[in-house]
């Protein structure tokens, strides 16, 4: 249930929602896998809510532009 818990958080986190840091943790290296690179790359990636949906109208508009041509 744990494991479930902190994919959750790290979703949250990837679209852009506040995580509460009391039940945030670093990040546990079991096996290799470490989810690091992730969590530097979204506390690096402070784009605004409004920002995220200029960015989502750019990328839907030149994608049916390409298909159209």
């Amino acid at each position: 249930m744990e494991k479930m818990n902190n994919a959750f958080e790290k979703m949250k986190m990837l679209v852009g929602m506040e995580v509460e840091d009391e039940h945030q943790q670093p990040a546990i290296e079991e096996d290799g896998n470490s989810f690091s690179f992730m969590d530097d790359f979204n506390r690096q990636c402070t784009l605004t809510t409004k920002q995220r949906f200029y960015g989502f109208a750019i990328c839907l508009v030149s994608g049916l532009t390409c298909t159209l041509l």
